[in-house]
């Protein structure tokens, strides 16, 4: 008894136990509900009580210990925990008493798992070397394979760079491995993958991990895998991807029924829906998860699905919620001792609490954290217990802490996690840290400090942006590659089971394909054909062409006519009468039926004269690697079925020649020469020895003739029975066509359509009873395109070629509903019955996502070179401004400081104000610039208030006059005209400073010669319109469209200071505001700027 087994030998078995009786039941019974214990765990457990009822009446011990063994495991699956540990103790008993080193295996195999559940991971690791002592007693290669493959999955969560070295020593990627190993094998490549940055490999890997436990019966690993692969497809970004995959594993979960599954998934389907922002869906899905693993309450997913839903309460804000969550959390970790979880707990209990207004416990809880973290070593754990200790002292007044490092404790704490960041290899400082770090350095005064830490801010943030751009370039690739493997799966899947109609031709296939894609030598392969097509098929001549070099000719490397090997040969590809020729240019398929006494070019004489010959291309993909035919001297005897087998056998034949030709491309011109000569003289001697045996050979035809007239009568009986057997396939190919995950339209030679898929409806809004029998041009093709469609099919009626057939293309199609979209296009040639007539079968995806997500990524790249070269404008801008002002202060602090003596009083006084002034201008600059930044960065917010609208232009203007009495500037005369009213508002004060405060500044410098500055304000039921106007130099009519963009400046300003940024702000500030701003210009006449505000702005 195997530990798994594959779908097709549990259908065999399947279909075998009706015909068995007494212990051959018993043992098959027993042999089924072991392989069904995770695909039907009812029909495994009735079987197993149907087996029970016999057994009891003999002493079959060995099988009642694999039936309790069978019971522990389906407990298990349904978190009845305590009770699969006990049945799996008493069967490790039973099978300990009986010897049964494969069974104790087993049981220690359950055991692992049983400890996966409980959270114990030492123990796993104490029950898989078990289980491989076990098996390599019991000399069970595949279980040792198995142990092996799952030690490496366990052990790549804590050394995955050894595990991956471990596994290119004992699991070579080269090899092909049984179903039950590769599901383990690929598993390990996939974490290791994942834990190594590499998630597009790590989906390949789990995807497949996926596929084999699916095929061997291992749905638990299955559920697995796939929920592994949809979070690396959300790591890349590509959550359109994950959410399908992770709805398609609880769709499997749920349809197992097992509840800690069923949790799982929805775990993993929750932190999807976290991070689409769908957060009641996210919410409902996490609490569903903890609900389901209730039994599991100890385990590591239970207790990662407590931090998921707190984490996700506290970023919507429901910050009790998640104090409670990351409260019972801590209560289930301390029983773990895992001090990863422990952190993570305090850490969200300090965030929690620090969000409640509890500084006290939130420090607490936060020093904990830190305190934990440094003892284990773990640096992201101590940066995030950092910067909760940061914004801790930032939001509220707390003793200052011992050691201060830095001007204020938010600084020394901070400083601290960039420390410790510059100390891990390969880590990057996250963009909300450093901006944590600029805003601190920013409220201590250290202005130079906060703009470097920004500019890091900003940095960081733009590598992000361009590692998610190249990520989700990866997953598009990974989702486009894993469609193409899914689709040639499920075409190979379509096909094995059209050929499932008789059991003996399945079981034939399968040993086949086995047998040929398993060999690397092209030899075996052929003679591998040669034997199945031999047994399978009225083939008494077989042979073999493969192209050479530039496919001028094909060269025959193996053939067998009647028993006895053909000569190698070459045939010109350009050969006007060599059928093999032919099939390899046009490359499809050459059926020819020849009559009785009929002579063709093609025959050679001293071979037996042929009436039936099919040859077929080898493809793969879109190259030909040659051509396989085979001859019958008898008549009609290639039906469908027949030419059906010996495509599948052509197909098989492909890959295996295929990658005996790569496997062996450094040795192929040697190998060809001594293949040849060898083939020479075993062609002579037996050349000699048919001349010699001629006469036995008639002799023996006299008597092959009599027992070939027998045969035509039983397969004349055998015909009779594949007609009714072809019939069922064909219906049951159109359920496989009518479920296919493409368009599948069918169009007869005169241009309309025969057949429609559901997916074809899908599509193209049509349904097959209205599409069916319409021409193809008027359903389906955009009328630009109509002209060009209908003369390319009567040039390729013509017999001109085509230049889309058998190719795949791009173009637009057209919806029912009159809507053009982007479709992807492959058309084929099918042959009828009657050779004369043909169908075109078109396959047709709708790639309008896909165009979508490449109209997306060159969106981000040409954003992404903007962005560089606004950092461009800002660096050249800032190095001039901040020169004058610079120099200002360095001059004047010269004089003071020599000179301070012997200058008089308001000498002294006019240098402190130059510094002042300089200062002003500085902090002024930096302010702009940390608000561009937060424009840029979508973090500039508008919090309005209820203020006094005169008051508050009262004061703007009072502020500005001040500061130019200060700087001995003041040559203008500023009237403000109040609205009249006591008007209040909501308003943000601090935006309506940016606003006013610019434009009068502005009006101030850019009217150099002095003049009048007027602020009007009016108002009604409303809004407000604030108008300022100036008599200074006014602005060019060319500059007004740029006027309000960042570190523009107009073309007239000369040597007038200015950083470009004041109209940006204002701007902005404005439509924070829900308002809008106009300007009116004239050249030397002076400038009138308009601002509107609504009267109704809400209070938020």
């Amino acid at each position: 008894m195997e530990l798994f087994q594959v779908n097709e030998a549990l259908a065999a078995l399947e279909n075998a136990l009706p015909l068995q009786h007494g212990d051959a039941w018993l043992e098959a019974s027993v042999n089924l509900a072991w392989y069904l214990r995770q695909r039907d765990c009812e029909r495994a457990l009735t079987l197993a009580d149907e087996a029970d009822k016999r057994l009891s009446q003999h002493n079959h011990r060995r099988m009642q210990a694999r039936l309790g063994l069978l019971r522990a495991e389906i407990a298990l699956l349904f978190g009845n925990v305590d009770q699969a540990q006990e049945l799996t103790q008493v069967a490790s008993g039973a099978f300990g008493a009986l010897d049964d080193a494969q069974g104790l295996g087993d049981a220690h195999w359950l055991q692992a798992s049983i400890w996966v559940d409980r959270g114990d991971s030492t123990q796993v690791a104490l029950s898989l070397d078990l289980a491989l002592a076990a098996y390599t007693e019991a000399q069970d290669l595949t279980r040792i394979a198995c142990a092996c493959a799952r030690k490496l999955v366990n052990a790549s969560f804590r050394e995955p760079v050894a595990t991956a070295a471990a596994l290119s020593r004992h699991f070579p990627s080269e090899i092909v491995y049984p179903a039950c190993v590769l599901a383990w094998v690929a598993a390990a490549r996939a974490n290791v993958a994942g834990l190594t940055d590499n998630p597009g490999e790590s989906i390949r890997h789990d995807l497949a991990a996926y596929h084999a436990a699916l095929e061997s019966g291992q749905i638990r690993h299955a559920l697995v895998s796939v929920t592994n692969a949809a979070e690396s497809f959300a790591t890349l970004g590509d959550l359109d991807s994950a959410l399908v995959w992770s709805e398609r594993a609880l769709a499997l979960a749920r349809t197992a029924g097992w509840p800690a599954s069923i949790g799982f998934c929805l775990m993993q389907l929750g932190d999807v829906m976290r991070l689409l922002g769908r957060h009641d869906e996210s919410t409902a899905y996490l609490r569903e998860a903890l609900v389901k693993m209730a039994s599991q309450a100890g385990s590591r997913n239970y207790v990662l699905g407590l931090g998921n839903l707190g984490q996700l309460a506290i970023d919507v804000g429901d910050y009790q919620a998640g104090l409670d969550s990351f409260e019972q959390l801590e209560g289930h970790v301390k029983s773990l001792a895992e001090p990863d979880l422990i952190i993570k707990a305090w850490r969200g209990q300090a965030s929690a609490l620090l969000r409640l207004g509890r500084p006290r416990e939130a420090q607490a809880k936060a020093v904990a954290a830190l305190h934990l973290a440094q003892q284990q070593g773990s640096a992201e754990g101590q940066i995030q217990a950092l910067r909760v200790m940061a914004q801790l002292y930032m939001e509220h007044a707390l003793e200052s802490p011992a050691g201060l490092i830095a001007a204020t404790a938010t600084l020394h704490y901070l400083t601290k996690a960039l420390d410790i960041a510059a100390t891990i290899s390969g880590y990057d400082a996250s963009p909300e840290l450093l901006e944590q770090v600029a805003a601190a350095h920013a409220d201590a005064g250290d202005f130079a400090a906060a703009y470097q830490h920004s500019l890091a801010a900003s940095a960081a943030r733009a590598k992000s942006r361009r590692q998610e751009a190249q990520k989700r370039v990866l997953a598009l690739q990974v989702r486009q590659q894993v469609e193409q493997a899914r689709a040639d799966t499920e075409q190979h899947r379509k096909l094995a089971a059209t050929l499932r109609e008789t059991a003996a031709t399945l079981e034939t296939l399968g040993i086949i394909g086995r047998e040929i894609t398993g060999s690397l030598d092209a030899s075996a392969v052929c003679e591998a054909l040669y034997r199945h097509v031999h047994h399978l098929l009225d083939a008494t001549a077989f042979a073999v062409y493969l192209a050479e070099p530039e496919h001028a000719s094909l060269k025959m490397v193996f053939g067998i006519e009647a028993g006895v090997a053909l000569p190698i040969s070459r045939v010109s590809m350009n050969s006007p009468t060599a059928l093999s020729a032919r099939c390899a240019r046009e490359r499809k398929e050459v059926l020819i039926e020849i009559e009785p006494g009929v002579i063709t070019g093609n025959w050679v004489p001293g071979t037996l004269p042929t009436y039936s010959m099919l040859y077929a291309p080898l493809m793969v993909g879109d190259r030909l690697l040659g051509v396989m035919t085979i001859q019958s001297p008898r008549q009609h005897v290639y039906g469908e079925r027949e030419r059906s087998i010996f495509h599948t056998l052509c197909a098989y034949g492909a890959i295996a020649l295929d990658n005996a030709q790569a496997y062996e491309a450094a040795a192929e011109a040697q190998r060809r020469a001594d293949l040849a000569i060898d083939e020479l003289r075993l062609t002579q001697a037996r050349l000699v020895e048919d001349i010699a045996e001629r006469e036995r050979i008639d002799q023996e035809l006299k008597v092959l003739n009599n027992e070939l007239e027998a045969r035509i009568a039983a397969r004349t009986q055998e015909m009779q029975a594949t007609l009714t057997q072809l019939g069922e396939s064909r219906q049951k190919l159109q359920g496989i066509v009518d479920t296919a995950l493409d368009a599948v339209i069918r169009v007869d030679s005169g241009g309309f359509i025969v057949g429609w898929n559901t997916q074809a409806q899908m599509i193209f809004g049509w349904s097959a009873q209205e599409a069916v029998g319409r021409s193809l041009h008027t359903t389906i093709i955009p009328h630009q395109h109509r002209d060009a469609h209908l003369e390319g099919m009567a040039r390729y009626m013509s017999g001109a070629p085509s230049r889309v057939i058998d190719r795949r293309i791009e173009i637009t199609a057209l919806h029912q509903s009159g809507r053009e979209f982007p479709i992807e296009l492959a058309i084929t040639r099918v042959s009828l019955d009657d050779p004369s007539k043909f169908e075109f079968c078109s396959f047709i995806r709708d790639i309008t996502q896909r165009r979508l997500a490449e109209e997306e990524i060159q969106t981000s790249l040409e954003k992404q070179k903007e962005l560089n070269q606004l950092k461009s404008r800002f660096v050249s801008m800032a190095s001039h401004e901040f020169r004058t002002p610079l120099a200002t202060i360095l001059s004047s602090t010269e004089l003071l400081s020599h000179y301070y003596d012997r200058l008089p009083v308001h000498e002294r006084t006019g240098l402190f104000d130059s510094i002042w002034v300089a200062v002003k201008r500085m902090t002024k600059m930096l302010e702009d610039i940390l608000v561009i930044g937060k424009d840029e960065e979508e973090r500039l917010e508008c919090k309005p208030a209820l203020v006094a609208v005169d008051a508050l232009c009262k004061s703007i203007v009072q502020d500005l006059r001040t500061e130019l009495d200060n700087a001995g500037s003041l040559q203008h005369s500023m009237t403000f005209s109040p609205c009249g009213q006591e008007v209040q508002a909501y308003l943000d004060e601090k935006l309506m400073r940016h606003i006013f405060g610019n434009l009068l500044s502005n009006a101030v410098k850019y009217s150099p010669g002095g003049g009048e500055i007027r602020f009007e304000v009016a108002c009604d039921a409303t809004g407000f319109v604030f108008k300022v106007i100036d008599a200074g130099i006014g602005i060019p009519e060319a500059d007004l469209p740029r006027l309000f963009e960042s570190f523009h400046r107009a073309t007239n300003v000369g040597n007038i200071p200015g950083t470009g940024l004041g109209l940006a702000i204002v701007k902005r500030s404005v439509e924070l505001h829900g308002g809008t701003i106009a300007v009116r210009s004239q050249l030397g006449r002076g400038t009138e700027f308009r601002v509107c505000l609504p009267r109704a702005l809400q209070h938020n």
